[in-house]
């Protein structure tokens, strides 16, 4: 858990944290815990079907739904928009929202406004976006079309 003890099991060794040794570390394990952000991430319909429960977990703070696995845990592969796999997240989102917690997307490659909104008027505010292969992938196609553009005769 990402708690010091006793709440937790984290490990302590906080010494950069504590700007070398000139704040306390008491103070440290206090304000860490506060500053602290738990998210889980709910990319499976058994953690929907269970997210009465989970929520209850007072040590975490919001829940990213990762759709695209969410989808393919319902044999959805590649079909996050499918209406039975929205079904599932939006009563599991209105589980989320009810309990006070923050609600969150994990998404690739967004190119269309209308996916971020469809998102956002779900009660989702917290947006993960994006992925290192697809940043990879697009500047490598920038630059190949870049070249092929200047280059041509």
């Amino acid at each position: 858990m990402t708690l010091q003890p006793p709440a937790g099991t984290r490990g302590f060794g906080p010494l950069s944290a504590i700007n070398w040794d000139v704040s306390k570390e008491t103070d440290f394990v206090r304000e860490n815990e506060e500053r602290l952000i738990r998210l889980i991430q709910i990319e499976q319909i058994s953690a929907a079907k269970d997210i009465k429960i989970i929520v209850e977990n007072e040590y975490i703070d919001g829940y990213v739904f990762g759709p695209n696995d969410f989808a393919a845990s319902m044999g959805h592969i590649k079909d996050m928009y499918n209406p039975d796999v929205q079904s599932e997240i939006k009563k599991a989102a209105a589980v989320i929202l009810d309990s006070g917690k923050t609600l969150g997307v994990s998404l690739s490659m967004v190119k269309k406004a209308e996916e971020l909104e469809y998102w956002r008027d779900m009660g989702c505010t917290l947006f993960s976006l994006g992925a290192d292969y697809g940043f990879i992938r697009e500047g490598a196609k920038n630059l190949l079309d870049f070249c092929n553009g200047s280059l041509k005769r």
